[in-house]
């Protein structure tokens, strides 16, 4: 099982390092056009909306105002207080407690533990690497992110939906593990009951 509030708190804490000692105006290599402080803002905004959801169990992302950035050099002062707020809801929750989220097989804390772990991973290696070198990812944990992606990201379609298989399909196969996933192409089709068509 692995520990997804432990690694929220300690990739939240690498990336606040990275933010104070690298250049806030350094383009990260790994998001284009994005500087360290609009990085380091992204990150504050996501952990803010996160931690909203999860500490008034909100069903409805609509009720949240949008976050203010602030001037670039308040940004690390921002995300300390944003991650706080972040680690501290989900604290205080069951993972097994109702929220929204934008997956359909979301709707728990849980999946915001999970979400979140591999946001705190993925943005805490974009700003040591525009603030030097970045420290190698825990291996559990960078599993789960490529299960995340094939799962949840990329693979199974809405309810909403319909899927046509074509008749093509693709193997993914970590070396340096014991996983492999089997997807299968098609077509999706239907109508999004939020989004339209």
């Amino acid at each position: 099982m692995i520990a997804y509030l432990d690694h929220i708190v300690a990739e939240s804490v690498a990336f606040a390092a990275a933010l104070r000692r690298g250049d806030l105006a350094a383009m990260v290599p790994t998001c284009p056009e994005w500087t360290l402080a609009d990085l380091g803002f992204h990150l504050a905004e996501v952990q803010y909306f996160w931690g909203r959801i999860v500490d008034g169990l909100l069903l409805d992302p609509e009720e949240i105002a949008p976050l203010e950035r602030p001037d670039d050099a308040d940004i690390p002062n921002l995300f300390d207080v944003q991650s706080l707020r972040l680690v501290t809801a989900l604290r205080q929750r069951d993972p097994e407690d109702p929220c929204w989220t934008w997956h359909e097989t979301g709707s728990t804390v849980s999946w915001v533990l999970r979400r979140q772990a591999h946001e705190a991973l993925i943005h805490r290696v974009d700003a040591e690497l525009a603030s030097g070198d970045a420290a190698p990812l825990d291996r559990a944990l960078a599993v789960d992110g490529v299960d995340e992606i094939l799962t949840v990201m990329v693979g199974g379609y809405p309810s909403w939906a319909d899927f046509t298989p074509d008749g093509t399909s693709v193997a993914i196969r970590l070396t340096d593990s014991e996983r492999t996933w089997q997807l299968t192409g098609g077509r999706m089709a239907g109508t999004s009951p939020r989004w339209g068509p």
